[in-house]
C-alpha cells in the first residue's frame, strides 16, 4: 500500500484534531513527550508495535488495524486485538490458535509441545523480545536466533552428517 504521508505526520494531524497535547499522549502511552515529538518530526520513523497500539488506543482510533497495516506495523494476515478486556483477548487468542493448530503438520505440533515443555524459558524470551521492541531494536533476538542456529548446526546437522558418513562406510 502506498503511504500518503509518514506515520509521524499522521500522528501529529490526528493528535492535533483531537486537541490532545504531546505531554498527555506521551503519558497515556507510557513514553516521554520527546519520544512523541521525535516520532511526529520523523526522527523516529516507526515506533514499536506496542507503542503504536498504545497511540491508537489513546487517540481512540476506530480503524486502528487499517492504520497499523497502512504504515507497516502489521501485515495483512496479522490479527489485531483492540479490546483491552483480558478475557476477550484470551478467548480471541484461543480461537485463533485453535484454527492454526488444526492446519499444522506433525513436526509443527511437536514444536508446540516442546514450547509447552519449556514454557518458562520461552516466557523469558518473550520478555526480552518485548523490551527489544520497546527500544525499537531486534539485537537481542538476532543474537538469540544466531545462537539457536549454532545449536541446530552443532546438534542436528553435524549428527546427521555423522550418521550418513557411518552409513557410507558400511
Amino acid at each position: 500500500m502506498i503511504k500518503l504521508m509518514e506515520f509521524g505526520v499522521w500522528l501529529r494531524n490526528s493528535r492535533s484534531k483531537l486537541g490532545i497535547s504531546t505531554r498527555l499522549l506521551a503519558s497515556t502511552c507510557e513514553v516521554s513527550p520527546s519520544y512523541i515529538s521525535q516520532v511526529e518530526r520523523g526522527h523516529i520513523q516507526k515506533p514499536s508495535l506496542e507503542v503504536a497500539r498504545k497511540i491508537m488506543a489513546a487517540l481512540a482510533i476506530e480503524n486502528a488495524e487499517s492504520i497499523l497495516k497502512q504504515y507497516g506495523f502489521i501485515e495483512a494476515g496479522d490479527t489485531f486485538i483492540e479490546n483491552n478486556d483480558y478475557e476477550t483477548k484470551r478467548n480471541q487468542l484461543i480461537e485463533h490458535l485453535s484454527r492454526e493448530i488444526q492446519n499444522m503438520d506433525f513436526e509443527q505440533l511437536e514444536a508446540i509441545n516442546l514450547f509447552y515443555k519449556y514454557q518458562d524459558m520461552f516466557m523469558k524470551i518473550s520478555k526480552v523480545e518485548k523490551h527489544a521492541s520497546d527500544l525499537n531494536t531486534k539485537i537481542p533476538m538476532r543474537a538469540l536466533s544466531e545462537y539457536i542456529d549454532f545449536l541446530h548446526h552443532k546438534y542436528v546437522v553435524n549428527r546427521l552428517k555423522r550418521i550418513f558418513e557411518m552409513n557410507d562406510e558400511a
